[in-house]
């Protein structure tokens, strides 16, 4: 039965990666989501206001034969005007994913906040005494012209996506834990709305694999939770959400910690609700509704941006820092004999595998199942060794490593395989340190939490620092944590 279960689990990854599937905008570009998309449309919206705001403009100015035209104040306006619309829609949720596909049922609802946005527009007008230098025809063309060219852009929109839903993309792939009544209904109804869920079902994952029905409500039963992990390796998966009942506390408890170390949202199905998660941030799929218990970090927007600025920071130091480069490899290479570089194998984001660079600083180089970290006065380390690790220069081919997508400037810094599997079992919460690329300074690092972890407390203070950093991710704290390694993150009395 066990190679019955690995085999329908490998074909599911197969199917996903068939040379002649479409090419999935998710594989193309760093996670696209509705969300995104609803983003993309907000501004579509905003610079559809202002176009048609100079147009009317234009249009007006050409009744009349003016040939004097200042788009200036109009412009104003109809970034102002659009806005407001956009505040308006949101409280609508007029820019998720269900609402965008409906176009029927956001007519109203796209009329009415235009009516209200140029009222709006009006009183704030009058407010401030200036209503009388905009033409009333100008206001009276781009009444009727926006809301019409509004309704012709969303109606494409809903076209566009209702297209691509069809074709699977823009599709989250969930996994559902559980295969009782519970994931029998959540089954059923996503089922039923079918693209529009904006939900891929790709299976059902139970521990009772052996006594459990094949299928759980037209959706196959393909493995166990272990299964579920090593799927997720090598397989994108959005979202896992747990269908148990909450009365098993226990059980829903350890699955949301073994679950935490994957790169993907974690849901729980409501059912009996457990004074655990209470505190958690709620959503819905339509009529079925999901507790967030553990989001996953540095997602759409965030994701690009920090993608972006690693390349950027990585290209232009990898550039700047070529001359010293060679400099440090010919001061290595007539120290001692051995390789430049220190290549060890090192666990990344979704503890995928990846090859570290770093400047050869020991007479040994180690990476096997049992690697000793450097200590103080540690007769391994070269004399030029000691002085490129307390300056941190040893660091400075992990550019390499940023450049080719397997590590960050900032994040979490990666440790040798042997001491991850050390500690996984120490620390609680260890494995989660995954959930984003590792990088090449970091928020524990800036706190002088690196080099030597001769304690299990003092790991377990890295790991502290590391997932605070994750939760509370933003640009700025990447710029601080760049802007303290300058000052103090270089050269500390820990990096020996």
């Amino acid at each position: 039965m066990r190679s019955e279960k690995v085999e329908t689990v490998t074909t599911i990854s197969q199917v996903e990666a068939s040379p002649t599937a479409p090419p999935r905008i998710g594989h193309l570009l760093p996670g696209i989501t509705p969300k995104m998309v609803g983003d993309a449309v907000k501004l579509f919206d905003v610079v559809g206001v202002v176009i048609c705001s100079i147009i009317a403009h234009l249009t007006y100015n050409f009744i009349l034969d003016e040939t004097y035209f200042d788009l200036s104040r109009n412009v104003g306006v109809g970034m102002v005007g659009g806005l407001l619309l956009v505040l308006l829609l949101t409280r609508y949720n007029s820019y998720e994913l269900d609402n965008l596909i409906d176009l029927t049922g956001q007519v109203g609802k796209l009329l009415s906040s235009w009516v209200i946005s140029v009222l709006l527009l009006v009183g704030i007008g009058f407010t401030l005494k200036i209503s009388e230098e905009f033409s009333r025809g100008w206001m009276i063309l781009a009444f009727f012209l926006t809301p019409a060219a509004l309704l012709a852009l969303r109606s494409g929109v809903s076209i566009a996506l209702i297209d691509v839903m069809k074709r699977g993309y823009l599709q989250r792939k969930v996994a559902i834990v559980g295969a009782g009544p519970l994931s029998e209904r959540l089954c059923a109804y996503i089922e039923s709305r079918g693209p529009r869920s904006g939900l891929h079902i790709i299976g059902i994952f139970d521990d009772r694999r052996t006594r459990v029905r094949d299928k759980v409500a037209g959706v196959p039963v393909v493995g166990t939770v272990h299964d579920l992990m090593e799927l997720a390796r090598t397989y994108r998966l959005d979202e896992v959400i747990i269908a148990l009942p909450w009365s098993a506390e226990a059980r829903v408890a350890a699955l949301v910690e073994e679950l935490g170390a994957l790169p993907a949202d974690i849901r729980l199905c409501p059912d009996l609700v457990g004074l655990r998660f209470l505190d958690q941030p709620y959503s819905r799929i339509g009529a079925i509704g999901l507790l967030h218990v553990n989001s996953r970090p540095i997602k759409e927007w965030a994701l690009i941006t920090k993608t972006a600025l690693d390349y950027a920071i990585g290209g232009l130091g990898l550039l700047f820092a070529a001359p010293f480069l060679g400099l440090i490899a010919l001061a290595i290479k007539l120290e001692s004999p051995g390789p430049v570089f220190f290549r060890q194998r090192r666990r990344g984001f979704n503890q995928n595998m990846f090859t570290v660079w770093k400047f050869r600083t020991m007479t040994v180089l180690e990476d096997g199942a049992q690697v000793r970290q450097a200590t103080k006065n540690d007769d391994r380390i070269t004399r030029v060794g000691r002085f490129l690790r307390k300056t941190s220069l040893d660091e400075l081919p992990q550019l390499i490593n940023v450049l080719t997508g397997t590590m960050s400037i900032v994040g979490p810094r990666p440790h040798a395989v042997a001491h991850d599997d050390y500690y996984v079992t120490l620390v609680s919460r260890y494995a989660r340190r995954h959930r984003v690329k590792p990088g090449i300074t970091g928020w524990a690092a800036v706190h002088g939490f690196r080099g030597e972890t001769e304690t299990v407390e003092k790991m377990a203070k890295r790991i502290e620092f590391d997932l605070y950093y994750m939760e509370n991710w933003s640009l700025w704290l990447d710029f601080k944590i760049l802007i303290l390694t300058v000052f103090k993150g270089f050269w500390h009395e820990n990096a020996y």
